[in-house]
């Protein structure tokens, strides 16, 4: 259910706040919304669904937590600093 209700929500939350904060407006939000939403969900959840259902299945109990953290850490992390590296100075 959080992959469905509230990602597609924080995915747009993301891109209209990087543009604001790096002083792009609203229009360039809307622009990246357009452009990169979909992409970034559908990678998103070709990515956490596979996981939560091994987490779920495969995992014990104890190290559930830990597994979802490293990953959210590797989607966190990589993006940016891929993002990075494609902006212009």
């Amino acid at each position: 259910m959080d992959q469905f209700v509230l990602t597609p929500v924080m995915v747009g939350l993301f891109f209209t706040s990087m543009s604001v904060l790096e002083g792009k407006g609203l229009s360039e939000a809307k622009k990246r919304i357009e452009s990169s939403w979909a992409p970034t969900l559908f990678k998103n959840w070709g990515l956490f669904i596979p996981v939560q259902l091994a987490n779920f299945s495969i995992v014990p109990a104890h190290m559930r937590l830990v597994l979802v953290n490293v990953v959210s850490l590797f989607w966190k992390c990589v993006p940016f600093l891929l993002q990075l590296v494609t902006v212009p100075d």
